[in-house]
């Protein structure tokens, strides 16, 4: 008779543990992994890693030497700004240092880019680009 008790407290445990196990250790709307990154109007495509840092948060890292930023989601949005050393084209056709800005919706994966005149080289109408379509697409 004394096991009675035994699995009647054992069983709520297990139930939960199975539970946890089988929702994973990533919340759902998580960057974690490697994912292309496609803009509308640019040519071809980049892959970028991402690795959680903590809650709505997650490290960035871009290919062939590109940098690394970080990722905050807020309110169901992913932002993160990355600098760009030839990243602003004047209206002349001259490359400036910039900012690459991007934002997307945690769970569509869909949202905007653009970049962002960091030196005011290009003069008072420099400001920043009109955002493009941005979509990222899961690759492992």
């Amino acid at each position: 008779m004394n096991y009675i008790p035994r699995l009647f407290f054992a069983t709520p445990l297990c139930i939960a543990a199975l539970a946890l196990a089988a929702s994973g250790s990533a919340a759902p709307n998580d960057m974690n992994g490697t994912y292309t990154s496609q803009v509308d109007g640019l040519s071809g495509s980049i892959n970028i890693t991402f690795t959680p840092c903590g809650d709505g948060c997650a490290f960035a890292v871009f290919p062939n030497g590109g940098g690394m930023t970080q990722a905050h989601l807020d309110g169901g949005q992913w932002t993160m700004t990355l600098p760009n050393p030839n990243g602003f084209v004047c209206a002349d056709g001259s490359y400036h240092p910039g900012e690459a800005h991007y934002a997307w919706d945690a769970n569509s994966l869909t949202g905007s880019y653009w970049n962002t005149d960091t030196t005011g080289a290009c003069g008072p109408v420099g400001g920043g680009t009109n955002p493009s379509a941005l979509t990222l697409t899961k690759v492992s």
